[in-house]
């Protein structure tokens, strides 16, 4: 038997970061979600891939990759 599924809402990537020599954040990684690319020091515009971990599933109830802009 599989068990349900947790629904998890989908991040939104924080955009706007200006360079200071910093690393910069934009979607962080949860329990439910790594993140590929979130973080990144240099200024530049970025893609971040969030996956999902077993047991979980996005509002869809898709459980498919997201790839999220930002700068």
């Amino acid at each position: 038997m599989i068990p349900d599924q947790q629904v998890v809402g989908e991040p939104e990537a924080q955009t706007g970061f200006t360079y200071d020599g910093t690393v910069h954040t934009a979607i962080a990684p949860t329990d439910a979600s790594p993140v590929a690319d979130g973080s990144k020091t240099n200024a530049g515009n970025y893609k971040a891939e969030v996956t999902l971990n077993t047991g979980y599933k996005w509002p869809d109830k898709s459980t498919r990759i997201l790839q999220k802009d930002w700068t």
